[in-house]
């Protein structure tokens, strides 16, 4: 039997997840718990990435997981209580699922980072200099839309990251994570929520332009 690649167990396992997730009751909420050993981010989540038109994410306090370095990831699951064997296991499945913003037919992606997020310290000041340098690139090279909320914006409280998912013929639905799993809501209600706070944040977040220099300033320090 010929040996599946990494990629391959990815493709297959996020087609078959698609699949068990269409045929779910629809309650209007799923909950995802995190499993001791198991890479980070639930399958489900990819089939919802791998799916999607266009997603949307707002992160407070770190680099989304689709736009972080290898030596980010990795120092930010050296900070959890995982064994270092685990640590590598989310560290790959966290940048096989970067991807998918690099293949033809990608999603429309749009990511708001908060200021906070770039300004604390993860490692050491080499890790983010590679970091701003990673997030310079993938925005500049039109894979995604990155775009920063500068801490000057003080009256933007949410301190909830979150994802949106929108799809051709399916609800939409937000994903909202936390250490020991986290949960889809696709109610038209809440949905509907979280897009106004995604209005606000283009309102007062930088642009992608500026948003771009900064980042190079970032890298270049």
């Amino acid at each position: 039997m010929p040996r599946m690649t990494g990629t391959t167990r990815y493709e297959s396992a996020t087609g078959e997840r698609a699949g068990t997730l269409a045929a779910e009751p629809d309650t209007g909420f799923w909950l995802r718990a995190g499993v001791p050993g198991s890479p980070a981010t639930p399958r489900s989540v990819v089939a919802a990435e791998t799916t999607a038109r266009s997603i949307s994410s707002y992160e407070p306090l770190v680099i989304p997981g689709l736009l972080q370095s290898a030596a980010y990831a990795r120092e930010l699951f050296r900070c959890s209580l995982f064994t270092p064997e685990q640590q590598e296991v989310r560290v790959a499945y966290r940048l096989s699922r970067q991807e998918l913003l690099h293949k033809s037919g990608r999603p429309h992606a749009e990511f708001f980072v908060h200021e906070r997020a770039l300004r604390n310290m993860v490692g050491d000041s080499r890790v983010m200099q590679e970091q701003s340098m990673h997030l310079f690139l993938a925005a500049a090279h039109g894979e995604c839309v990155v775009r920063v909320v500068p801490r000057a914006v003080r009256s933007f409280a949410v301190m909830d990251s979150f994802s949106l998912y929108e799809y051709p013929a399916q609800p939409s639905a937000i994903y909202a994570e936390s250490m020991s799993g986290g949960v889809f809501v696709d109610e038209p209600h809440q949905v509907a929520l979280y897009r106004k706070v995604l209005e606000r944040l283009r309102d007062r977040a930088l642009s992608p332009e500026v948003t771009r220099t900064l980042l190079a300033r970032l890298a270049d320090a």
